[in-house]
Formats: C-alpha cells, sequence, structure tokens
C-alpha cells in the first residue's frame, strides 16, 4: 500500500511539474505611486459584480466563444473559408496568428478560424453547417466520410502530386480509398523503444535489435524483478473507434503478412503468418508474464521498467518530467525480424490526424490553397517553434512533413534514430467495416489472456465476424 501510494504521489508531482509551467500569470495592472499616496479600490462592488454577471449572461447569446477573430485589415479579398481545429485554444491562437500574418496577406484569402470538437464534425457536415477545412481529425475519419460522400477527394488537384511528396508513402495509407485520397496528413506518430543506459549497463544487457534477443533478457530482468514495457493500451481510440494494436500490427508486418486482402475485402488475419504473429504476441503476457497495464513514464523514471516501446512523443514528457535521469535514456528503432539476407526488418505502424476539404464547400479551390500553405514546410516548422516556446518542450510538435520535422529543435543522434525509424513505417488502411478489426483483435487478446484458450483458434473465430461485417457493410455502400 504505501509504495502504491508512493507511486502515485510521483505521479502526481510529475503532472505538477508540467501543469505548473502552462498556467498563466494574470496581472490587470502595475502601480507606481508615493508611499503617502492612498491607493484606489481594486475591488468591485456589489452592484458592479451584478451588472458584470448579467452582461456576460447576455454576451453567451449572442458571442461565439469558439471563433477566433481575425486582426488582418485586408478588405481585398478573393474569398472567405471557414476552417475547424480540434486541439487547444493555445495552438488556435497561434495557427490565428500565422493566419493573419502569412496565408491572408499573401494569398488574399479569409479564413474564419474555429474551435470546435470533432465530434461534431459529421452532424454539422449532414445539416450543410460544417466547415470547409477540418484539422485535426483522427486517421479513421477521412475513408469513412469518403464512404459518405461527405469529404473531397483531393487527390482531383493538379499538383496534388507534388503536395504528395511533403510526406511519408506511409501518412496517406489511411486515407486512400478507391484510387482517391481524402486527406492530407497534418500529424504523424510511431512507436520506438525507451530504455535505460544506466540500469542496462549495470546488468550488462545490450539493447536488443531482434524480438529473439528480448526474449532472451526476459530471464535477465526478470531476474532483478524489472520488466520490460510492451503495452496494450497503445491504440488510437478516436470518436469510439479502436485502432489494430499497434503491437500485434508491427509482428505481423514484420513477418511480412496484411491486415487486409483482395482490395480490403475480407480480413488478412486467417492467414498462417497472421496467426503465428498473434501467437507470438499473446506469448508475451501469457508465458513471459509481461504486464498488461502499467504508467510507463513513472516506472522508466524509477527504473522499475529500464526498457519499454512507447511513441516518440514520449521522448518530450520524459524531457521535462524526468531531469533527474538527464543523460541516462536513450531511443532506437522497434525490435524487428531477422531476414534471409540477414538485414532486420524494424517496420512499424503509423498513427496521427488529417486535414479534410469537405464535400459541402464552395470554394474548394480556396480551402486547397490553405491545406498547401498550412503543410508547408516553413509553416509546420514556425507553428512547431512557437508551440514550444509558449507551452515548452513537452508539447515539441510531431508534424508529418518531413523536411519539417528535421527543423525542429532535435538532438542531432536523436533526430537521426527517429527518421531511420520513420523510414521503415508503413500505414494502416481503414476498408468499410474496419472497425471491427481493433475490437475483435483486442477482445480475442483478452481472452487469450484471461480464459487460457488457444490463439490461434481464438482469432480464427473472430476473423469470421470481422469479414461478416466487412461484407455488410460493403454491401450497403453498394462496393460489390
Amino acid at each position: 500500500r504505501r509504495l502504491s501510494e508512493y507511486q502515485n504521489n510521483i505521479s502526481a508531482l510529475g503532472s505538477w511539474v508540467l501543469e505548473i509551467k502552462e498556467q498563466p500569470l494574470a496581472i490587470d495592472y502595475i502601480a507606481i505611486h508615493a508611499p503617502e499616496k492612498d491607493i484606489d479600490n481594486i475591488n468591485a462592488s456589489l452592484w458592479q459584480n451584478v451588472w458584470f454577471s448579467i452582461n456576460n449572461f447576455i454576451a453567451s447569446f449572442i458571442v461565439d466563444y469558439n471563433s477566433l477573430s481575425s486582426t488582418s485589415t485586408n478588405e481585398n479579398l478573393e474569398g472567405s473559408i471557414t476552417v475547424w481545429i480540434g486541439s487547444g485554444r493555445d495552438q488556435a491562437n497561434i495557427m490565428r496568428r500565422m493566419i493573419d500574418e502569412e496565408f491572408t496577406s499573401t494569398y488574399n484569402i479569409g479564413v474564419n478560424l474555429q474551435l470546435v470538437s470533432m465530434d461534431v464534425l459529421l452532424p454539422s457536415t449532414l445539416t450543410k453547417n460544417g466547415p470547409d477545412v477540418a484539422i485535426g481529425v483522427g486517421n479513421s475519419t477521412p475513408v469513412n466520410y469518403a464512404m459518405r460522400n461527405a469529404v473531397y477527394d483531393i487527390s482531383q488537384f493538379e499538383d496534388f502530386p507534388l503536395i504528395q511528396q511533403r510526406f511519408q508513402e506511409s501518412a496517406f495509407v489511411p486515407y486512400e480509398y478507391l484510387d482517391g485520397y481524402y486527406g492530407l496528413p497534418d500529424t504523424q506518430q510511431f512507436p520506438v523503444m525507451f530504455y535505460r543506459k544506466d540500469i542496462l549497463d549495470e546488468l550488462g544487457i545490450d539493447i536488443p535489435e531482434t524480438w529473439e534477443e528480448v526474449i532472451e533478457i526476459i530471464p535477465e530482468l526478470q531476474r532483478v524483478n524489472l520488466d520490460f514495457y510492451l503495452p496494450i493500451d497503445i491504440v488510437e481510440n478516436v470518436q469510439g473507434v479502436l485502432a489494430p494494436n499497434v503491437m500485434f500490427v508491427s509482428l505481423l508486418y514484420q513477418n511480412g503478412g496484411e491486415l487486409y486482402q483482395n482490395d480490403g475485402r475480407e480480413s488478412g488475419l486467417s492467414e498462417r503468418v497472421a496467426l503465428d504473429a498473434f501467437k507470438q504476441w499473446t506469448d508475451f503476457y501469457t508465458n513471459y508474464r509481461f504486464q498488461i497495464q502499467a504508467n510507463f513514464v513513472n516506472r522508466f523514471r524509477s527504473g522499475e521498467m529500464p526498457i519499454g516501446i512507447a511513441y516518440y512523443s514520449m521522448y518530450n514528457t520524459l524531457s521535462v518530467f524526468a531531469p533527474e535521469i538527464s543523460g541516462n535514456w536513450g531511443f532506437t528503432a522497434v525490435p524487428g525480424v531477422l531476414q534471409e539476407d540477414n538485414t532486420i526488418n524494424h517496420v512499424v505502424p503509423t498513427t496521427g490526424t488529417a486535414i479534410l476539404l469537405m464535400n459541402q464547400s464552395n470554394h474548394k479551390e480556396l480551402a486547397w490553397e490553405f491545406m498547401k500553405w498550412w503543410t508547408h514546410e516553413d509553416t509546420q516548422v514556425r507553428f512547431g517553434r512557437e508551440m514550444e516556446g509558449i507551452l515548452g518542450a513537452a508539447a515539441r510538435y510531431p508534424t508529418a512533413n518531413i523536411n519539417a520535422l528535421e527543423k525542429l529543435p532535435w538532438p542531432t543522434q536523436d533526430l537521426l534514430v527517429l527518421k531511420q525509424q520513420w523510414a521503415q513505417t508503413r500505414g494502416i488502411p481503414e476498408v468499410p467495416g474496419g472497425y471491427f478489426t481493433g475490437r475483435h483483435l483486442d477482445n480475442a487478446l483478452r481472452k487469450v489472456i484471461n480464459t487460457g484458450a488457444n490463439p490461434r483458434d481464438t482469432l480464427y473465430e473472430y476473423v469470421a465476424i470481422i469479414n461478416s461485417e466487412i461484407e455488410s457493410k460493403r454491401r450497403e455502400f453498394d462496393l460489390d
């Protein structure tokens, strides 16, 4: 019990360290006066408070608090577009300033920027009250909207192939549907392996490069009550969609498997390679007793989990949250599978967010100009640097633009590791009914862990359910 309280206190302290730097200092005014001068009463009277509350109440019916007003005075605009952003207000304020200073003044296009929860995007689109452009939607959204004719195919623009070169090929995989592309990458993340240099050196353990080497070091770690972190909850859960587990998909891709086959008409998880990858994944939890859930940041900091896998954005958290172990940790590529030519396949799947051009927009050309500007290298670099300047290193921006990442303040060696792993990434395709894949993959895993069921038989049973849903959705959208 005391150990649990101690860990909770460490977590609370770490959270406080992160949050205290983000708290604003509000100063109404500074008064300089002679010692004998009386200072005016700064507290409002009762009637002033009542009048202020009444004004606020009336303003709640009039003022749009989600809209960020423009400071641009340009009156000779070609047109105006509405852009929804689903991130925080700090990000929206930076974007508003950049739009006024760079975009509107250069392209003569007005932008009505609104801070909106992306949960209301579909209802707003259906009622024709949606935006022209939506920024920050999950990877599962573009294809789901494309099936319903709610998103525009941006590959129809002549300069799309040129814009496509700004990003990794893996970034576009979730946005491809029927030979079209229905989103531009905004952010992109992928897993890497973090390790404590000091602890591994003390134990005489080399950093594993393959999964076989991971299995070899497990007894050495567990002998001194340490663990390897291989999380189950490293998934993207956006608007109720549970994505396929990143660790399983890594094993699947590294062994040459596919999530879907026959052009997305059926699941690829019934193939021998997928069944073997699933058994290998479940063995980590059943045979090697990996922890199903843990606070990796705290346990990595305390040394209880000196090695594990997480998205590379955890680098930002550790840089701020764990200054006492600075220089004693690093990260490298996720363990891979040895190939016949003695190379190691380190391929991992990616996740991220997208920018959508809504099909209802009456200003598609203007909206496309905005999307090109926002994903441009210079724009992404400025946004990332300003974000970090305001919120600190913990807010380092995971841009999807290849060249922009290189210009953000990453240490040279760490940037090299990121680029090497980024070059070995693959996207997770989205297909009609594909939301069943992540859901039932998770169900199959938990059934094996909780009941000791046969991994291959269990996954095979759930694949039948997945295929049934895919077939049903393809009929619904007249794809077959």
